[in-house]
């Protein structure tokens, strides 16, 4: 992989990684070509002074940037200090991990879908629950005094959760989810089941350990697989409760992340092992193959049914995190295990998506990815009384003979920014104007479109990083502003302006003027804008376009 024919090969007697684990959905049924692989690197951070711990992280961060360049494939590799994981501190909430929001949560999850890579083992993994739960710490004890033979770390042992620790986790499902909208679901409904199964039954953790410790002398292959172990809890409790929408939806969203869509690809794995577990799960949850490949064409799918079950997952997601928030609101059971920086900025970056707010550009969120859904887009002029209109996109689906309406807004510049901030426009798409009465061309919006595009889409691309969010309050960090765009012809007045701008928190706003009140000079314009923007001065990132260009005076 590195291009070198001669490596050193040697062992160290002391090394600095006493463990390397992949955890998540690696090595399970649900595992795709997509999926990201999430390593923990496992070291005792009182045996690295700065220096090494810095030049540790600059490697990692090279193999992440290898894995990518050359494979295409997401790595990250998280350093997780042994005694610190063993007390449950896992840090403050980063772009990638969960820190406080859910420390005891992500336990339970390495432990479930942990795959040895190398080095020592957690010792949680070779004792029996009951035996670690009675006489986990004499073990321990008794393990370490062969500090310099045995195979064991101590990572902690896990056999509660308190309920406290679940509404920081549901603010991180429902920030993750934006990223990862199928897994999200499927996490949201097991924090929902160990709310309600609390003091009843073990974590799922233990339940997995003691399935595959006692699965005696034949490997039952669907018994030890994480992710349909995950799925037959969550179903049978569901089926418990009488709610077959959450049975059907669950089952929906595991069938979507495989992205099954042909018998090639059940065939094509190694040892049949994904067909073997796939048959095994249609079979006992009632699906069939046709449904199966039907679910994993949605990329496919006209705009109208990713919209439907994107709507159907949102208000999921929705009800369930308030009915976790209002629990713990009402009642401080302690009080929350979620620091109150991290709460801050994980409800921050949901409200960044979901809360309106005058002059905001809506998000919409969809699970597939916009600009493949419209391959002709139409706007259209809606005379309006005693205005200069409205303007409606919508978009022609031939596979059903169906126009969808997408967006209405007081102005062109309103529908580019709706599209371009919910990632549904890109350099080659093509949007068509339906003949009207203004004075508005095809070529003038085409331009518009493209210049607003070029303007914005760097700053959309960049994740906002949770820095910046612990912030009292965002700034304006780039702002576009179409001056005249509705006027006839050059001139020397500002008959309308629209500025759209970005803020540090990601979030897009407009505010426009047109055409009631004219400026008579560009100045004046300006400082109406500064004004109406609450800026003393315009941020070093501005742009002025004139669809026309101005007149001399």
């Amino acid at each position: 992989y590195t291009g070198k024919n001669k490596f050193k090969i040697g062992r160290s007697v002391k090394p600095l990684i006493e463990g390397l684990f992949t955890m998540g959905s690696v090595g399970s049924l649900a595992q795709t070509f997509e999926s990201d692989i999430d390593y923990w690197v496992c070291i005792n951070e009182n045996l690295i002074d700065s220096y090494g711990f810095e030049r540790l992280r600059k490697k990692l961060e090279l193999l992440e940037t290898m894995a990518w360049n050359q494979f295409k494939t997401r790595v990250t590799f998280f350093i997780v200090d042994i005694l610190k994981a063993k007390n449950n501190d896992f840090g403050d909430s980063t772009q990638e991990s969960s820190g406080s929001a859910q420390s005891r949560l992500l336990k339970e999850e390495f432990y479930r879908t942990m795959i040895h890579v190398a080095g020592k083992l957690p010792l949680w993994a070779v004792l029996p629950t009951t035996i670690s739960l009675n006489y986990y710490n004499m073990i321990l004890d008794r393990v370490g005094r062969f500090a310099k033979s045995h195979r064991y770390m101590d990572l902690g042992d896990i056999h509660a959760i308190p309920v406290n620790e679940y509404f920081g986790a549901s603010i991180w499902q429902m920030f993750k989810w934006l990223k990862s909208p199928f897994k999200s679901v499927i996490k949201m409904a097991l924090l929902e089941k160990y709310i309600h199964a609390y003091g009843k039954e073990s974590l799922l953790c233990n339940q997995y350990k003691n399935e595959w410790m006692n699965s005696g002398t034949h490997l039952k292959l669907a018994q030890n697989d994480s992710y349909i172990i995950l799925l037959k809890h969550l179903i049978d409790y569901y089926h418990e409760n009488n709610d077959t929408q959450s049975v059907n939806l669950l089952l929906t969203c595991f069938f979507l992340k495989l992205e099954i869509s042909k018998q090639g690809e059940i065939n094509n794995t190694i040892f049949g092992l994904r067909k073997i577990l796939l048959e095994k799960c249609l079979a006992t949850w009632g699906w069939d193959e046709k449904r199966l490949f039907e679910i994993g064409k949605y990329r496919e799918w006209p705009y109208a049914s990713i919209q439907r079950l994107s709507s159907t997952i949102e208000q999921y997601m929705q009800t369930k995190f308030n009915g976790v928030k209002e629990q713990f609101e009402n009642q401080s059971r302690g009080g929350l295990m979620i620091s109150n920086e991290d709460r801050k900025v994980l409800e921050r970056k949901v409200d960044i998506v979901f809360l309106e707010k005058p002059y905001k550009i809506k998000k919409i969120l969809l699970v597939s990815r916009g600009d493949r859904l419209f391959a002709r887009l139409h706007l259209k002029h809606i005379p309006k009384s005693g205005t200069p209109g409205l303007w409606e996109l919508f978009h022609k689906d031939l596979k059903i003979r169906q126009d969808d309406s997408l967006a209405k807004a007081n102005s062109i510049e309103e529908i580019g920014a709706w599209l371009i901030n919910n990632h549904l426009y890109s350099s080659n798409s093509i949007v068509n104007l339906i003949p009207n009465p203004t004075v508005v061309t095809h070529e003038d919006i085409e331009k518009l479109f493209k210049a607003m595009y070029d303007f914005f889409n760097p700053h959309i691309k960049k994740q906002v990083h949770f820095n910046e969010l612990r912030r009292g309050k965002p700034k304006i960090a780039s702002l576009f502003i179409s001056i005249n765009f509705y006027a006839a012809k050059q001139q020397t007045s500002i008959t309308d302006y629209c500025a759209l701008y970005i803020n540090s928190w990601g979030e897009m706003y407009f505010r426009s003027s047109w055409p009631n009140k004219t400026f008579s000079t560009m100045e004046t314009a300006k400082k109406h804008i500064l004004k109406t923007l609450g800026l003393k001065k315009f941020p070093i990132k501005t742009v002025f376009y004139f669809a026309k260009g101005m007149a001399r005076q």
